[in-house]
């Protein structure tokens, strides 16, 4: 899924034709292309919410390496936490330094988070293949275009169903609650 695709979704429920005229290939006046990217904003904003407080964004890379020392600008994307490493299909230790990745030597298979960059309207979103559908972002993206918007009333339902679809996907339903306890 593109972004623009999440962004025509988001355009459609807050019933904003103009913009959806504008990520439909449309010309528009300069006032609907500064909404667009006001909209642009929010998704950046909603991707970088669901990366930090939701579900991280994994990727698997694997180096050749001789004397266990892989530098952070060999992988392809900026790594955040480094999760595993494998030599083969035994999971190895591994150090983490400020400049590099120590672990052993070999072909190493290194499976770490990472920040996604977004910086046009046809990059693909890194959720796509995920729980998280593109409706589920474009209801994020409209919660929050609402909220820089000052529409507070209609924001607080978005947010609603926006926080509900989640729940829903990443916290399955046969999840065994704990007592609440107290301090007594």
């Amino acid at each position: 899924m593109k972004v623009r695709d999440i962004l025509k979704i988001s355009a459609l429920s807050l019933q904003n034709e103009e913009i959806l005229a504008y990520l439909n290939g449309k010309a528009v006046d300069e006032e609907t292309e500064k909404e667009a990217d006001k909209m642009f904003s929010c998704y950046k904003l909603i991707i970088s919410e669901l990366c930090e407080e939701f579900l991280a964004v994994k990727k698997a890379e694997t180096f050749e390496t001789y004397d266990g020392v892989i530098n952070y600008t060999k992988f392809s994307k900026v790594p955040l936490e480094i999760k595993s490493c494998f030599v083969g299909e035994k999971e190895v230790d591994f150090t983490v330094t400020p400049l590099y990745l120590k672990t052993e030597s070999g072909n190493v298979t290194v499976v770490y988070e990472y920040y996604p960059e977004i910086t046009s309207l046809d990059d693909e979103c890194p959720y796509t293949g995920t729980k998280i559908s593109e409706r589920i972002i474009a209801m994020g993206v409209s919660r929050e275009y609402l909220l820089i918007s000052g529409l507070f009333d209609e924001a607080i339902s978005f947010d609603e169903r926006y926080q509900k679809a989640l729940s829903i996907v990443l916290f399955p339903k046969n999840l065994k609650k704990i007592k609440v306890r107290g301090w007594y």
